[in-house]
């Protein structure tokens, strides 16, 4: 059965109550605790005092005892030791404070920056009298301290001028000295930068092959060729020497007309489509290099070696640009996209038309009576490929002319043959020549 509301109540009542009795329970042994722990100090005060009383009584009684050895060299140490050590988070704290630099702080305790900087980061520990010469700047006000540094030669960047005191004149400012003579380069000038420079040009050498050259290094040779600084007199003469036999005699030399070397690259151009076919179908078509590579599938970078003639297509992609492209381009519209990479390649013999036209290969399957998908079987083919040679502007590629002759040439029976062997029936009345499609 549920509980009732008042039974509910006294629960909760009676774990109210538990709850402040264990709290005051605790309480009380948290007290108890800190009692013990006065009640054992007290303890040990007791009993330092009665050591205490006995020492101030003997010393009343017999006088000042000796301290041992190990007491007496505590107590010298504790005497020899300044009171209070500086610590690094002192220093860097009144440095921070005055926006000084480690510079600053160095030069005011007479030290250089690096030693500074141990001192700062606790890897040594200052002398006695460097930290007695620290609470004197400690000391020191905002006016002192920037005197200071400015008798010290560093000034603040806040642009505040020293202040004077009183019936102290300011001393007349020194006359500025003469600028001194300009120092004369060690090494006279034998060749120039410009001439250096023009050398290393004409032997297309780098910098590091320049300083093995002379035996040096090859910062030193860039400082020659920037005008930094000038070469010794013995690799200037050298280079020089180096200069006249190379250059000044190349350009006395009467100059030759230049001739364009002749190239040598291969060109690999496919049978099937020729890079001039290609072009001009896509010139045709009207499309991008980059969306002929995609609707084949391809690289752009493949379809472009395609078109320069680096490689040439397999005959799968040659089928698909036919596609592509529609009806082979006329003459006039090859010719005039014909570019270099085409010049000089040989022309094949069904660049200008196909041996079998589209429609003589769809007469020939409609006097069989076969399907598209039965002719590409009897062929040996796939029926995509098939559908391409009966496009219009088509025909059949020359590599499979001699097998469609062939088989043009057969009798009916022979035919019957063969279709069986490729397991298709050939149907026992011609359809007709339209492919297949019979007229209504």
């Amino acid at each position: 059965m549920p509980k009732s509301n008042l039974i509910r109540d006294v629960e909760e009542i009676a774990n109210r109550i538990s709850r402040k009795n264990i709290k005051e329970s605790r309480a009380i042994i948290q007290l108890g605790t800190w009692v013990k722990t006065l009640v054992d100090e007290l303890k040990a005060v007791k009993q330092r005092l009665d050591e205490i009383d006995i020492r101030v009584k003997k010393i009343n009684a017999y006088g000042a005892t000796a301290l041992t050895p190990a007491e007496a060299e505590g107590e010298k140490q504790a005497a020899a030791a300044p009171a209070v050590r500086v610590k690094p988070g002192e220093l860097k704290h009144y440095r921070l404070t005055r926006h000084l630099s480690q510079a600053a702080m160095g030069a005011l305790l007479g030290v250089t920056q690096q030693k500074y900087a141990r001192w700062e980061f606790g890897k040594s520990v200052m002398l006695a009298a460097i930290e007695e010469k620290f609470r004197e700047v400690q000391e020191l006000s905002g006016s002192a301290l920037r005197t200071r540094l400015q008798e010290l030669g560093i000034f603040q960047a806040n642009g505040k001028q020293t202040r004077y005191r009183r019936g102290q004149a300011k001393e007349a400012s020194a006359p500025a000295a003469a600028p001194a003579p300009k120092k004369e380069p060690a090494s006279p000038l034998i060749i120039t930068k410009a001439q250096i420079r023009e050398l290393r040009l004409a032997l297309g050498y780098t910098h590091r092959d320049m300083a093995d050259l002379m035996n040096s290094k090859p910062k030193h040779y860039s400082n020659w060729e920037y005008g930094a600084c000038r070469p010794p007199e013995k690799i200037a003469l050298k280079l020089l020497a180096l200069y006249n036999e190379r250059v000044a005699k190349t350009d006395a030399a009467p100059l030759t007309p230049y001739q364009r070397p002749v190239s040598k690259r291969r060109i690999y151009e496919s049978e099937l489509m020729p890079i001039a076919q290609i072009r001009a179908g896509r010139a045709a078509s009207g499309l991008t290099c980059s969306e002929v590579a995609k609707r084949l599938n391809v690289p752009l970078t493949t379809y472009k070696n395609w078109e320069y003639g680096n490689s040439k297509p397999s005959p799968q992609y040659v089928e698909q640009m036919i596609q592509i492209f529609g009806a082979p381009p006329t003459p006039s519209v090859r010719a005039a996209t014909k570019t270099h990479a085409s010049k000089g390649v040989r022309r094949t013999k069904h660049e200008d038309g196909y041996p079998i036209p589209y429609d003589e290969l769809r007469a020939f399957r409609g006097k069989l009576g076969l399907s598209a998908s039965q002719m590409a079987a009897l062929i040996g083919i796939e029926r995509p490929r098939y559908s391409n040679w009966e496009s219009r502007g088509r025909g059949v590629p020359p590599d499979f002319v001699s097998t469609v002759k062939m088989l043009q040439s057969l009798s009916r029976e022979k035919l019957q043959k063969r279709c069986a062997e490729v397991g298709i029936s050939l149907p026992a009345k011609s359809a007709e020549s339209n492919g297949g499609k019979k007229s209504k």
